[in-house]
């Protein structure tokens, strides 16, 4: 084999390994924005959850507070609840 015929298939093999790791590249970073895109739509429904859960606490810990001055309320009005013996 002649150095011509060496250099070509080594040229050849370089570009068939270059395109190769070309296609690699772009499946990774296909990969990579779909991973982003997936990421950002969880980051986003999570924002979600946490200001509803958020808005659930403040609600519950008003209504706690609106039964424990009804309570003091009735116990003001009508004195400690007492129990019924049998």
């Amino acid at each position: 084999m002649s150095y011509s015929n060496v250099r070509a298939q080594t040229i050849a093999a370089a570009e068939t390994k270059r395109t190769r790791q070309t296609a690699a590249m772009q499946e990774a970073n296909a990969l990579i924005e779909k991973t982003e895109k997936l990421l950002q739509a969880k980051e986003a429904e999570l924002k979600k959850l946490t200001d509803e859960v958020t808005e659930l606490r403040a609600t519950r810990t008003a209504n706690e507070l609106e039964l424990q001055k009804a309570g003091t309320a009735a116990h003001e009005k009508w004195g400690p609840h007492q129990r019924i013996r049998r």
